[in-house]
């Protein structure tokens, strides 16, 4: 047969219930409200303490134009725009790297003395200070190799200084040196500042290496779109610091900066200078030999009457001989630039080869500047850089001696057009004395010896003036600044504490609702037990007075919970089918020790006592642990049932005793603890008890002993009409609950009705929000309370704190 898997909507949760579902995990969360606060409070409190011993750091800028990053590109403005602005972006990254080397800042850390720390011990945070604020400063003598990290104590009444470092204690004096940590320091005064005499700060010597690390993972520098303006940026504690780092970097880097660009106006003063000696010992030479000739041959001057008919062959001459000037240069610059090694700057194009000659060397010494400060800051020639840059270089090269190549070839046919043009002037003078030919050689010879002297004497004053008036790389826009502190930023603090004291609580509540595994209100039972009644709802007592004094009748809410127990339970009698001409037998019985049972029990048999014309009695049958005396403030072993069930020949009625407090009911005390508690209650003398008992009165209330521990109450569980299982919230276990369940089912308890005790005002539900409150502010026994702020915004919502 199949089975129908269509599941019953009329069994299906409905809207109003998954809603109060929902009203009442909120309200879990909201009725714990004073948790939240307490948790915020203490969070805020702690962010606000640990922001206040934490160091301010503060951002120091200084914004700079690198004015020729991108000069390179004056050869390439053929490029399209994004190939020159790529070009320029790479450039202006290499500027970038350049200033944040190991090599600058280095320099700074030295020039600066950055390796010693000084720091100004306050009552609440300690202050780092710079050294222009202190009169003395200290001077590590150790080799940087050497150095080690060493804190020292100081206190100064000049000139005498007390030092502390470790168990160590030094008296010394400015300028003596002393020994600590293996190494040598001394004091000596601080010429910016003298004005104090008497104090105390710290001073931490470290390892410069470290400082450099540090000092170079914490430059930042950002560049502005598309340009070359860069911000260059670094956080600490003292702004005087960074402020000064930051400048002495920029000016750091300008001085580099100029080096290179000294070393390429030195070498072309260097290699001026071998010409020029070289053209001079030239130039006597052909003033020699134009001497030799004219008094060998007797010549003092050239004819007068071939002056008119060279005219013209002397404007082609001079022609000829400025080519001639210039591929001399050119020749004598094409063979040193092939000369060259790739680690040497060229100078520049002497010979006016054209712009691009200029423009190509500018970029070759560009490279090779690059290629020898990767060399200076530690890279190999195999480095792949390097090799890249050398690469680069010789492809650089190669267009210099192109570039000159092509300038020759120019001058060449220039040159042998211009001497046809002589050949063919010259031919009506082949009368021209031989010796006039030879002196004009010597002539040419002289005057283009004498033109590239001047020549190279003007580029040498050239570049002495570039050399002197050499300007900075970069040009300070904006001088060094610092801003307010960027740590600790305490709103993040004291927002990241407000999250931690609102989710804690949180997590905590859900953790704990999703592991509690006790019972704590109705639905929590009502989801346990199958439809089976509930009866009654007991509110938690406040005093312990109160735990142990029977209920008297009067309009409390604790009263008025048992008088509701009693309506349902005689509900649930009125259904049962028995003999009514005998009196009712209700067991009251539980899990474990601790539910209340027995406060159940005497309450509830002193609210049937309060019926007009009905005789209740409660028995004590929880031999092992009697609890009955307590509520009559009598001595344990009191005679009761274990008395009357040991003496066979006894009556019962010499066992029986009227409540002190209600004298409406009977007690049958549980008397002395027997050896054998289990055989007694299974005695046929107990089942005739219930049996004569019931003859007398109209309700028997039988306190019987926890289920879950002894196996007592199944040995009279069949004389009872009703069994009481009291359950107790947050206290009873809800896995023990299947045994009352398994055993009802098994006909081994008869109509198990349950109540549900010490219920707290927050788990009380509807009927202690409302029913127990019902006409107490009209003047019948407790005054109407104003409700809360929180609790009557919250129920305009739906929402009831008190369930």
């Amino acid at each position: 047969m199949k089975t129908n898997n269509i599941q019953n909507p009329f069994l299906e949760e409905s809207s109003f219930e998954r809603t109060a579902k929902l009203r009442e995990s909120i309200a879990a969360y909201i009725r714990r409200w004073p948790i939240f606060l307490i948790s915020i409070l203490f969070f805020l409190f702690v962010a606000w303490l640990y922001t206040r011993y934490l160091t301010p750091v503060y951002e120091s800028k200084i914004k700079v134009l690198i004015k020729d990053s991108s000069k390179e590109l004056g050869a390439n403005m053929l490029l399209s725009n994004s190939g020159a602005q790529r070009a320029m972006f790479n450039s202006l990254n290499d500027e970038v790297e350049i200033i944040k080397s190991y090599q600058l800042v280095q320099k700074v850390v030295n020039n600066l003395d950055l390796s010693n720390t000084y720091i100004k011990r306050g009552k609440v945070i300690d202050v780092e200070v710079y050294k222009n604020e202190l009169p003395i400063l200290l001077k590590n003598f150790t080799p940087d190799s050497l150095i080690r990290t060493t804190s020292m104590e100081i206190e100064y009444n000049l000139p005498k200084i007390k030092i502390t470092s470790g168990d160590v204690t030094i008296d010394t004096e400015l300028n003596q040196a002393f020994k600590i940590n293996k190494q040598s320091f001394s004091f000596y005064n601080n010429p910016h500042n003298n004005h104090s005499t008497v104090g105390s700060f710290t001073v931490i010597s470290a390892p410069p290496n470290s400082l450099i690390k540090s000092l170079k993972n914490g430059i930042s520098i950002d560049s502005e779109y598309y340009s070359n303006v860069i911000t260059i940026s670094l956080d600490g504690a003292n702004t005087n610091k960074t402020e000064a780092i930051l400048a002495e970097l920029v000016r750091v880097y300008n001085q580099d900066a100029k080096k290179d660009k000294s070393l390429e106006f030195e070498k072309t003063e260097e290699f001026i200078e071998e010409r020029i000696a070289i053209l001079n010992r030239e130039l006597s030479g052909v003033e020699g030999e134009k001497e030799t000739f004219q008094q060998s041959n007797d010549i003092a001057n050239l004819p007068s009457e071939i002056v008119g008919s060279i005219e013209r062959k002397d404007q082609l001459e001079s022609q000829l001989l400025q080519l001639d000037t210039q591929l001399s240069l050119a020749n004598t610059y094409k063979s040193y630039v092939n000369n060259q090694s790739l680690s040497e700057v060229l100078p520049s194009d002497i010979s006016n080869s054209g712009g691009n000659t200029n423009s190509a060397v500018s970029t070759y010494n560009q490279l090779v500047m690059e290629r020898n400060n990767l060399i200076a800051n530690g890279a190999t020639s195999n480095h792949p850089m390097v090799k890249n840059l050398e690469t680069s270089i010789s492809s650089a090269k190669q267009n210099i001696l192109t570039n000159i190549s092509k300038h020759q070839e120019v001058l060449r046919s220039t040159r042998s057009d211009l001497s046809s043009q002589l050949t063919s002037a010259s031919g009506f003078k082949r009368q021209a004395p031989t010796f006039e030919r030879i002196a004009r050689d010597i002539d040419r010879q002289q005057q283009i010896k004498e033109s590239l002297y001047l020549l190279l004497l003007e580029k040498r004053e050239e570049a002495a003036i570039s050399k002197a008036i050499t300007e900075d790389k970069i040009k300070i826009i904006n001088p060094p600044s610092s801003t307010g502190p960027v740590s600790p930023i305490k709103s993040r603090y004291y927002f990241g504490a407000l999250a931690l004291g609102l989710l804690l609580p949180l997590a905590g509540i859900y953790i704990k609702e999703l592991l509690k595994n006790k019972i704590e209100t109705r639905d929590d039972l009502e989801e346990l037990i199958n439809g089976k009644p509930i009866v009654g709802e007991i509110p938690r007592i406040n005093t312990k007075q109160d735990k142990y004094v029977a209920v008297r009748g009067d309009l409390s809410s604790l009263s008025e919970a048992f008088r509701i127990m009693r309506t349902n339970l005689e509900f649930v009698i009125s259904k049962i089918q028995r003999d009514t001409s005998k009196a009712v037998v209700i067991l009251v019985t539980s899990s474990i020790k601790g539910e209340g049972k027995t406060f159940i029990s005497m309450n509830y048999a002193h609210t049937l006592g309060q019926l007009e014309g009905k005789k209740t009695i409660i028995i004590g049958s929880d031999i092992r642990n009697p609890q009955l005396h307590k509520f009559e403030s009598l001595e344990k072993n009191i005679p009761g049932l274990t008395d009357y069930l040991y003496h066979e020949n006894d009556d019962v009625e010499q066992y029986i005793h009227t409540s002190k407090v209600d004298n409406k009911i009977d007690i049958l005390f549980s008397g002395r603890i027997p050896p054998n508690p289990t055989e007694m209650l299974m005695s046929l003398r107990f089942e005739n008890l219930i049996k004569e008992l019931q003859e007398k009165y109209d309700y028997i209330v039988i306190d019987s002993a926890p289920l879950v521990l002894v196996s007592d109450t199944y040995h009279i569980s069949n004389l009872a009409d009703v069994t009481l299982y009291v359950t107790r919230s947050e206290y009873t276990p809800k896995n023990v609950l299947r045994v009352p369940l398994e055993a009802e089912e098994k006909n081994r308890l008869n109509h198990l009705t349950f109540v549900l005790n010490d219920i707290s005002t927050a788990h009380s539900g509807y009927a202690y929000g409302y029913k127990y409150n019902y006409g107490y502010g009209y003047g019948y026994g407790l005054k109407n309370r104003k409700r809360p702020f929180h609790e009557r915004l919250l129920s305009s919502f739906g929402i009831n704190l008190k369930k």
